[in-house]
């Protein structure tokens, strides 16, 4: 991997992180760096704009099968959550409804 891709990487990982914890929708391009150790201008530079990188970790979210964050994208119907594999959406839905202690109907 070159060092942008290393950078790339570094980034979108710590975003997913942030994600979890602050909110997908909610997530800035300055807690993205804290959580990736970088500098704001790094984030941009390596990501992109804020709708690139929310894009780059929903696909993250999708490959690593990351619920927490899938949910939150299936909540705000992000194109590429709703486009997620149906087994997929099905286990959110079994992860939510255990959480908040719903029976399967």
């Amino acid at each position: 991997m070159t060092n942008e891709t290393n950078a790339l990487a570094n980034i979108l990982m710590a975003a997913l992180d942030c994600a979890r914890v602050i909110g997908y929708n909610k997530m800035t391009r300055r807690e993205i760096a804290e959580y990736a150790g970088r500098a704001p201008s790094a984030v941009s530079f390596n990501g992109g704009e804020m709708p690139e990188i929310r894009d780059a970790v929903m696909e993250l979210a999708v490959k690593l099968e990351d619920l927490d964050v899938l949910a939150q994208g299936l909540a705000h119907r992000h194109p590429i959550a709703v486009a997620a594999p149906g087994e997929l959406k099905r286990e959110v839905v079994r992860e939510l409804m255990d959480q908040t202690g719903v029976e399967n109907v």
